[in-house]
This record gives structure tokens, sequence and C-alpha cells, in this order.
């Protein structure tokens, strides 16, 4: 079994091969782009701001993304191809784990973002009502306990993703060609960007 990146990218050929027949949905209108854009432009008052910054440090933000960034590269070593050599595990978890010290040094920039996002999305009341629950007894054990259940979840998500992934490929594949009346051409493609993914 290769790593579940070669297997994800079997899903990217999928979608690469059938992209010229399949999709056939309209861009939104114009004027929809034009709100979200100046929706998400919109500059929130510096109170609003330091009250949205007030909720990331309480449910520990930069944490969580932490623990996030971790288990993934965890769960890619895990699913590392049996037949690798020592060596070549070696040489893995060192790419994973310096690929993941790059990201940490982003954690700055996703909590500005995410500070913002809340900002424009959440009254002051509704953010100041969940900041006195996080820091309530239950708030504060729950965001305690928060890490080992994601570690725990991500032990037990794994093996499902490595055991479906390959016939969830496969049918999404035979979905796309009913739907789209592939060619036996690009079905062959597809069929092919799969068997390398899959190895």
């Amino acid at each position: 079994m290769k790593p579940l990146t070669m297997t994800l990218a079997a899903v990217a050929a999928i979608s690469t091969a059938s992209a010229g027949w399949a999709d056939t949905t309209p861009p939104p209108p114009r004027s929809n782009t034009l709100k979200l854009a100046a929706l998400v432009a919109a500059a929130p008052t510096p109170e609003k701001l330091a009250l949205a910054h007030q909720m990331m440090v309480a449910i520990g933000f930069q944490d969580q993304i932490q623990t996030v960034l971790a288990n993934v590269n965890g769960m890619m070593a895990k699913i590392a191809s049996p037949s690798a050599s020592p060596e070549q595990h070696h040489m893995m978890e060192l790419v994973q784990q310096d690929a993941q010290q790059e990201l940490f040094k982003l954690l700055p920039e996703m909590e500005t973002a995410a500070t913002r996002i809340y900002a424009n999305n959440l009254t002051d009341k509704e953010m100041t009502d969940f900041i006195a629950w996080q820091n309530s007894e239950s708030g504060r054990s729950i965001r305690s306990k928060t890490a080992v259940m994601s570690r725990q979840m991500s032990t037990a998500i794994t093996p499902m993703l490595i055991n479906m992934m390959p016939t969830v490929v496969r049918r999404a594949m035979d979905r796309v060609c009913e739907q789209n009346q592939c060619t036996p051409e690009q079905r062959q493609q597809m069929n092919a960007a799969v068997a390398k993914a899959m190895g």
C-alpha cells in the first residue's frame, strides 16, 4: 500500500482527466462574487478584533492547529508503503518533520485570518458567551482532553481510509463515466491513473 497521498493523487488524476467533459456548472454571477469579496474584505473594528483574539486564545487555536498538523504527519508515517526500506522510511519521516515545521511558521498568519473570520461572523455577545464557557470548569476540562481525543480519532479513522479509498475511488470513477458518457479512451486514461496511484 502506497502512502495515502498516492491514493489521493488518483482522485486528482480523475478530476484532471474528466475536466474537459464533466464540468458543466456555470460560473457564479459576478454580482455574487463581488459581494463575497466585499464581505471577506470588510474590516471589523479593533474592539471586535480584540474580542475575537480572546476567543482564539480561549479555544487554544494554535495548539489545536499544531495537533492537527502533527496528526496528519503521524498518519502519513503510518501508511507509508510496507515495502519501503528502513532508509526510505527514515527519509520520509525527515521530510514530513521538516514540512511540518515549515507549516508551523504559518501559525501566526493562520490565527490572524481565523480571528478576522470570527470577528466578521460572530456578534460581541456570541464571542463573550463562548469565551466565558471556554474558561469555565467544563470548558477547560474538554479543551485539555481535545488533543488526546484527536490522536485517538486519527488512530481509529486512518485504517478505514486506507481500506476504503481504493473502492471509493473506483466507484467514483464508475459514476463519473456513467454520468458523462466517457469514451473508451477517456475511461482507459482514468483506469491508468487509478492503477498507477494504487500501485
